[in-house]
């Protein structure tokens, strides 16, 4: 018994040694080293980027959005197109309309100015955009149109529309500008009469031949002096009424005409 236990302890160390040997000494790919650690060649992967599952907050209504909210508000100057609304939503810039939380519905409203918090220059630069948009537009001379258009042929004006359209288009401008900064204290079609009527005063020529036509008409033709002398009259009023409703002046043709 003895000899038997000897001999098995002996092939037991020889198969360690064997075992020992084959594996480069317990430090093979799959083997493991003393004390039982485990020395398999591990590869190292890169960690796998994920998308993040957090979307961007929205940026905010679109300028659109925008132009068709103010283009409602500016239906009595824009005629719908929504041209000057476009215009005047770029001239503040869709960015800072969303910087200061302002909604398309505000913008069509009043007092805007203050939520965006416009300096005078600011405000100075947007008016002169303003009748700019107005001009290129075309947005004077459409209302400058339709208010001087007639049915009876007589009193049809409307070839007078584009001197109309010189005074009236910074009147619009201002009106868009005023009602920003809730300056504003009648309705927007009431501004838009009052405007049209000083731009009628601003347009000494078709005054002139308002007066002229009323001539023909009585069978009366006005002579050279005396359309130079309303020409002049009519001047000067236009230059007076730029900002407030003309008073007509009925004294104005018959001290002309002689009459």
């Amino acid at each position: 018994m003895p000899r038997i236990g000897g001999v098995a302890i002996l092939i037991g160390a020889a198969l360690a040694l064997a075992a020992c040997t084959a594996g480069g000494g317990g430090r093979d790919a799959g083997g493991t080293g003393p004390g039982g650690e485990d020395h398999a060649t591990t590869t190292r992967s890169t960690p796998r980027r994920t998308s993040s599952t957090t979307k961007p907050p929205p940026l905010g209504p679109s300028r659109a959005a925008y132009s068709v909210e103010f283009g409602k508000q500016l239906a009595d100057i824009d005629q719908g197109d929504r041209c000057v609304a476009g215009r005047m939503v770029d001239a503040i810039g869709v960015e800072r309309l969303h910087s200061a939380g302002v909604t398309p519905e505000e913008l069509a409203g009043r007092e805007v100015f203050g939520k965006l918090q416009v300096t005078a220059a600011e405000r100075a630069d947007l008016q002169a955009q303003a009748a700019e948009a107005v001009e290129m537009c075309g947005a004077g001379k459409k209302l400058a149109l339709d208010y001087l258009t007639d049915d009876d042929p007589t009193w049809n004006l409307t070839a007078f529309a584009p001197c109309v359209a010189v005074p009236l288009n910074p009147l619009l401008a201002s009106i868009i500008i005023r009602a920003w900064a809730g300056e504003l204290t009648g309705s927007l079609v009431d501004e838009v009469s009052d405007a049209l009527a000083v731009a009628d005063a601003g347009c000494p020529s078709m005054q002139v031949e308002i007066v002229a036509r009323a001539a023909r008409n009585n069978g009366r033709t006005l002579t050279a002096s005396e359309h130079a002398c309303l020409l002049a009259r009519y001047t000067a009023i236009a230059a007076e009424h730029r900002a407030a409703v003309p008073t007509d002046d009925p004294n104005i043709a018959p001290a002309c005409l002689g009459g």
